[in-house]
């Protein structure tokens, strides 16, 4: 069975207050005449589930196309986590799911935010601790995902000279980073086959991905 863990994307879906509006125009369409249908997308590399290439964080690392493949597929686990809105997601919480990572796994966590999507709480999310993302690059997982608009800190907690550690040291560590998954339910808890393969633009620092795991 195959789950697809993506939000959709449509003109004015949810995203950081820092990105532009998502716009969705119609370029040629059938009801007027038009032989094909056609569409035009505007939107930024980090609106729905997308997945951060290294150098979204670090300067002359890895760009979205420089990827491998291998990296963006395999056996992987879905944690289920459920902390608060703006609290730390610790080592401690991660494993008393009783589900431990194994080395080389993809890592997704399911905190139940993607429920929230649409809601100001939606953007208060709970993040990665320090510990964890140590983990996740003792090891030496592919990739780590979230229910979240970010792995770090919501944008409301962050202090003047915030300076992005879980990015960082995920990235920094070639751990690749996916954020705004959908909804887990289905495959909470258990072990996976997944994929993520992100779209390939040259240069650039994400890709808008779909992200299937495989039960």
């Amino acid at each position: 069975m195959l789950v697809d863990l993506s939000i959709a994307i449509h003109e004015g879906m949810d995203r950081l207050p820092i990105l532009p509006e998502v716009k969705v125009d119609i370029l040629r369409a059938l009801k007027d005449g038009a032989p094909l249908e056609i569409r035009h997308i505007s939107l930024a590399t980090h609106v729905g589930t997308h997945m951060d290439a290294p150098s979204h964080a670090i300067a002359g690392a890895k760009t979205i196309d420089e990827i491998s493949l291998d990296q963006v597929c395999g056996p992987g686990v879905v944690i289920p986590v459920r902390p608060a809105s703006g609290e730390a997601i610790s080592l401690a919480d991660v494993q008393k799911a009783g589900l431990p990572i194994q080395d080389g796994d993809i890592v997704l966590l399911d905190t139940g935010f993607a429920k929230k999507i649409g809601t100001k709480d939606y953007h208060f999310n709970p993040y990665l601790a320090q510990d964890l993302c140590d983990h996740l690059v003792a090891k030496h997982a592919k990739l780590v995902g979230v229910d979240c608009v970010t792995v770090d800190m919501p944008l409301p907690l962050r202090p003047p000279d915030f300076a992005y550690p879980a990015h960082r040291t995920l990235l920094g560590n070639g751990v690749l980073i996916v954020e705004n998954l959908g909804d887990m339910s289905a495959v909470s808890g258990k072990r996976v086959q997944i994929f993520a393969f992100p779209l390939k633009i040259t240069g650039s620092d994400a890709g808008h991905v779909r992200v299937v795991a495989q039960v």
